[in-house]
């Protein structure tokens, strides 16, 4: 299965640099705009996928057989067209993914695995706050260990597990291609464990309203795009970070 998976726009929190963790605050003005950017970008390639029926050749049949199919053309890629979009039940990415899914004209999945990491202690502090107000566990935070669980809260391990659990999961089904709304921190945690980098320092990262695409399948996973913002370019992005 084809999973776009989009993080949440920016929500007030975002704004403000305050850490989110799993408190359910709302999207911010620009969180809404960029939402709205984020679905016209899909729905456009929903659109291309669902009119540019076409005849494709499949070079690995004979040379006279022609295989019919339903194709969404994004640059030398051929996409199946989307048919369901899955959110987190936090209200910011559930915000995004209605409107996702109202301008696509798709029904709607929550899980509550998809939500963000439990920040725990962290949650609703500034950023610029933590060293002062938890010195060694900000410390053990920053240097990445995967096993350290935020007071009252989860670790980067956890979170991998429930991420990458879920994503299976949601590739399991009998769709093609869905949308995938979530958080910064829970993606970008999945896509460590899906693809083996648990043994370095997190690699990637995800703007918010940002389409990231990977191919789930039997034989593996497959990373096809990381991080696009191009939808993005009239409105800018968010400064808050993964969590």
């Amino acid at each position: 299965m084809l999973l776009s998976c989009v993080r949440h726009g920016e929500s007030t929190y975002n704004a403000e640099n305050r850490v989110q963790g799993q408190t359910d605050i709302p999207l911010s003005e620009l969180g809404i705009l960029q939402s709205e950017a984020v679905a016209q970008a899909l729905a456009d390639s929903s659109v291309r996928a669902r009119s540019d029926r076409g005849v494709v050749t499949d070079v690995n049949a004979k040379a006279d057989v022609q295989v019919e199919a339903v194709f969404e053309r994004t640059e030398h890629r051929l996409w199946p067209p989307i048919e369901l979009v899955w959110s987190s039940p936090l209200r910011r990415a559930l915000q995004t993914a209605q409107i996702i899914a109202r301008r696509l004209n798709v029904p709607i999945v929550t899980d509550p695995r998809l939500k963000e990491l439990d920040a725990g202690v962290f949650q609703g502090r500034l950023r610029r706050d933590l060293e002062t107000l938890f010195p060694e566990e900000y410390a053990r935070w920053l240097a990445g260990d995967l096993d350290f669980v935020i007071p009252q809260g989860e670790s980067r391990r956890q979170l991998m597990t429930r991420g990458a659990a879920v994503l299976r999961d949601i590739a399991a089904g009998p769709q093609q291609h869905v949308v995938v709304v979530a958080h910064g921190g829970l993606l970008t945690a999945a896509l460590r464990a899906l693809l083996g980098t648990e043994h370095t320092l997190n690699p990637f990262a995800l703007q918010n309203a940002s389409i990231t695409r990977l191919r789930i399948e039997p034989a593996g996973v497959t990373l096809i795009e990381l991080n696009n913002t191009e939808h993005l370019r009239d409105i800018g992005p968010a400064s808050g970070g993964d969590l």
